[in-house]
């Protein structure tokens, strides 16, 4: 049906961790949006500052205005990362927990930042988060594990890449 090239991604990925792509440039949110935005009172959605209606759940009851200056930089809070230890006995396991994410798509997204960099990886709570939602649990934490022998190279791998 389609030609997709399945090495699109990682290339790709590479290529971003080599700083030859900038997501910023590609995916950064155009902002068409007046000095004044209304929030509103319901669900916190940003509405333009003459909307008479919100543009997500249509309430005509909106907070008090704020001002938004239109050449602020958005702040991207610093990466920070919390490695779970590796003792002697974890090593001879097939796999190790490199890390625990509060989400699953922060998990996904150090997948795809390790798969890119040729680590191999597993998110062995995958599906029952997924699911969690239905059934009202909340995960506290996703884990992210990698081989053993590649427990080094993930942890130096993401240590560099939360510097930059």
């Amino acid at each position: 049906m389609f030609d997709v090239d399945p090495g699109f991604h990682y290339r790709n990925s590479a290529r971003f961790l080599a700083g030859n792509i900038s997501i910023v440039s590609q995916f950064a949110p155009v902002d068409n949006r007046t000095t004044t935005v209304k929030i509103c009172a319901y669900c916190g959605r940003e509405n333009q500052d003459d909307a008479a209606q919100c543009s997500e759940c249509a309430t005509t009851e909106f907070k008090t205005s704020t001002s938004q200056p239109l050449d602020a930089e958005p702040k991207i809070p610093p990466v920070t990362w919390t490695f779970a230890t590796v003792s002697e006995a974890d090593k001879e396991k097939d796999l190790v927990t490199l890390l625990g994410c509060p989400t699953l798509p922060e998990a996904d997204l150090v997948v795809n930042h390790l798969a890119g960099a040729g680590i191999e990886t597993f998110i062995p709570d995958e599906f029952a988060i997924q699911n969690a939602a239905f059934v009202g649990i909340a995960p506290v934490f996703v884990r992210v594990q990698v081989a053993p022998s590649d427990y080094d190279s993930a942890k130096e791998f993401l240590t560099a890449l939360s510097k930059d």
